[in-house]
């Protein structure tokens, strides 16, 4: 069921809105500064530690990756793993990220 906004509810409303604009604008996008090379951790998401596993070790060759579990849902189902190796520069950082992301076995990744 829709519930109509009364006039000090869409009041509020608009000065959340203001604020957050103000204190996030949109025109001015704050990418941090990242020198190379660096020390770069992937955290990957999926149901098969095995399988992401394999999928890292290929995804980041031919580079040295250290690969740790980080942890296990709940029920057991989902696992993540830490990713981490040295980056020797931007374009290789963002094409592992979307070798790992484009990956069926792979759920997120961060």
């Amino acid at each position: 069921m829709f519930h109509k906004k009364s006039t000090g509810e869409r009041k509020a409303h608009k000065n959340n809105m203001q604020f957050l604009k103000q204190a996030h604008p949109s025109n001015s996008p704050e990418l941090p500064e990242i020198e190379y090379p660096c020390t770069w951790t992937y955290k990957v998401v999926g149901e098969d530690r095995t399988v992401l596993i394999d999928i890292i070790i290929e995804a980041c060759s031919p580079h040295v990756v250290a690969i740790s579990h980080s942890r296990a849902s709940r029920k057991g189902k989902y696992h993540s793993v830490n990713a981490e190796l040295v980056i020797p520069d931007a374009t290789t950082r963002l094409r592992i990220y979307e070798i790992l992301k484009s990956n069926a076995a792979v759920k997120i990744v961060l």
